[in-house]
């Protein structure tokens, strides 16, 4: 998913690049300080995305570490 965002963003940024293109210097420039935005702000999102992933997988394993020393715990009574 982080991906994704990444390309889309990137896809969206050339475009906007490349309609500024025959528009003249400013607006190329312009396109350029609007793509670098769009290029940070999808990082942002992607970068969010997967420390959640992260945060999500690793309650999982402490989850999944305490049920095991639950059974092992019943196993030996």
């Amino acid at each position: 998913a982080a991906e994704t965002i990444r390309k889309e963003a990137d896809l969206q940024a050339q475009k906007l690049i490349k309609e500024a293109e025959s528009k003249g210097t400013v607006a190329r420039m312009a396109a350029a300080k609007g793509a670098e935005s769009i290029r940070k702000e999808a990082d942002k999102r992607a970068a969010q995305l997967v420390k959640e992933a992260d945060d999500k997988a690793l309650m999982l394993v402490e989850e999944a570490k305490i049920k095991k020393d639950q059974l092992l715990n019943e196993n030996q009574q």
